[in-house]
């Protein structure tokens, strides 16, 4: 199971990238139905929401991607700027410094 949830998400990241966001989507979706609460597939989900515009679905995924111990820095960095744009100072200065705890100093960091 393990391996078809490896290779369903490297097949929706190579969608996301070609920014193929209806065809990641789906495939997405398709993991999120087995594991809900999946930090990469929740990360990829809250780009696609704030590329689009959504910036309250984007904070909804992006929120449940972070509450995992192994989110990316970048998805705490962009859930902190997803904050600033919402005027939310406070938790925006908390993710910037997780981001930053985890990867280090990093361009957008």
């Amino acid at each position: 199971m393990a391996t078809n949830i490896y290779s369903t998400l490297k097949s929706a990241e190579k969608f996301f990238e070609k920014c193929d966001y209806s065809s990641c989507i789906k495939l997405l979706n398709t993991i999120k139905k087995s594991f809900p609460n999946h930090s990469r597939t929740n990360e990829l989900l809250g780009y696609i929401a704030g590329n689009s515009g959504d910036i309250d679905l984007a904070i909804q995924y992006l929120e449940i991607s972070t509450a995992n111990t192994d989110c990316s820095p970048e998805s705490l960095y962009y859930l902190g700027t997803l904050y600033l744009q919402k005027k939310l100072c406070s938790p925006a200065i908390i993710c910037f410094k997780s981001s930053l705890s985890i990867a280090g100093n990093f361009f957008e960091g």
